[in-house]
């Protein structure tokens, strides 16, 4: 009985005195973590350790530099479809497929398909001719040493793949028409999401994911979560505190 109490009480010290810990957990996953420790140091085991955890980026201003011409793309379409003060409609709805974004500012309106069609269209062009986020490359090869890394969009699916085939990146990634953001991350099993928009948060939240966002889109002022400016600060992040974690674990 004293030898266990001492190997619970060395995981309790491990804890506490890791200072980067209470910077990289929240006090719920601290506990976890000690709960996890004390199961070890007891013969026990509540882990799933060993298990890689699934990161999953949005496409659109998160990893790909796209947002300035879609916008100016949505907001010129939902001008010409009668939608009043489209700037404001248009990023009101950010994060939702186009389709969505005209039922939302003009609901029943019986052209939204021929608009979502020219859509279509001009974000082919628009991806024909993107760049990838400042450090995306980088940061998603640097998750994908620990995580199994997804991607997905409010853009059609075959849309998606083509813009990350120029890349070479062959992340699995699937767009609108496999589903709204919440139910491909919970198809996903997604542990982490990375957005740039509200909704992507509010997406996160559904499906029960932790949500970091992209500041750019939207301000860091916009999230309730942790906001980065460079996505290679966010995967550096990500990876030390998916270490901290596995430590604890192996305590």
């Amino acid at each position: 009985m004293k030898h266990q109490d001492a190997r619970i009480a060395a995981a309790f010290r491990r804890l506490v005195e890791a200072d980067q810990v209470r910077s990289l957990l929240t006090p719920d996953e601290l506990t976890r973590a000690f709960v996890d420790a004390v199961a070890r140091a007891g013969g026990g085991c509540f882990s799933i350790r060993g298990t890689r955890p699934t990161i999953v980026f949005d496409l659109d201003g998160t990893i790909a530099d796209t947002m300035p011409a879609l916008e100016a793309v949505g907001v010129e379409l939902l001008r010409a479809a009668g939608v009043d003060d489209a700037v404001a409609a248009y990023r009101a709805t950010i994060g939702r497929s186009f389709r969505e974004q005209l039922e939302l500012t003009r609901p029943g309106d019986p052209g939204h398909d021929e608009t979502a069609r020219q859509h279509v269209i001009c974000h082919a062009h628009v991806y024909d001719t993107a760049d990838l986020k400042p450090g995306a490359r980088d940061a998603l090869a640097h998750l994908a040493r620990s995580h199994d890394v997804a991607i997905i969009s409010a853009s059609p699916t075959a849309l998606v793949r083509a813009f990350l085939r120029r890349y070479d990146l062959g992340y699995p990634a699937y767009g609108s028409d496999s589903g709204d953001k919440a139910t491909l991350l919970r198809r996903l099993r997604a542990t982490v999401y990375v957005g740039d928009s509200p909704h992507d948060e509010a997406a996160a939240a559904e499906a029960g994911a932790r949500f970091y966002a992209l500041a750019g889109t939207f301000p860091a002022t916009a999230f309730s979560a942790r906001s980065f400016d460079m996505l290679d600060d966010l995967a550096r992040y990500v990876v030390r505190r998916h270490e901290v974690l596995e430590a604890l674990q192996d305590g």
